[in-house]
C-alpha cells in the first residue's frame, strides 16, 4: 500500500478537498468535506456531518472512495483513492471530534 508523503499530507492540511463516491450500482456522488485530516501516513479522515447522507451511504455500500485535493491557483492536485469505512471511536474519529 502506498503511502502519503510529508509533502502530500501537508498540501492536505492546507487545501481544500471533495469526496467521491459511488453507490452499489456505480452512480457517481461528490461533496467538499472541509473538515479532511490526516491522521497518519496511511489514514486520512474527515467529519461526516450527515450520517444517512448520499456519501456516508455510498461508503457503506461499497467500502470505497476517493478525495481530490486542489490548490486553485497553483493549479496543483492530487487524487487518493481506497479503502472507505465509517467510524465511531479510535485514532481518527478522535483526531476529528
Amino acid at each position: 500500500m502506498a503511502r502519503l508523503t510529508d509533502e502530500l499530507m501537508e498540501f492536505m492540511e492546507n487545501n481544500p478537498a471533495e469526496l467521491a463516491t459511488a453507490d452499489k450500482d456505480g452512480v457517481p456522488h461528490v461533496a467538499p468535506k472541509g473538515s479532511v485530516v490526516v491522521v497518519d501516513e496511511d489514514t486520512i479522515a474527515y467529519a461526516e456531518m450527515y450520517p444517512e447522507g448520499r456519501s456516508a451511504q455510498n461508503v457503506r455500500e461499497t467500502g470505497k472512495a476517493a478525495v481530490s485535493i486542489v490548490d486553485y491557483p497553483n493549479q496543483k492536485a492530487y487524487m487518493i483513492r481506497g479503502d472507505a469505512e465509517l467510524k465511531d471511536e479510535g485514532d481518527a474519529y478522535k483526531k476529528i471530534v
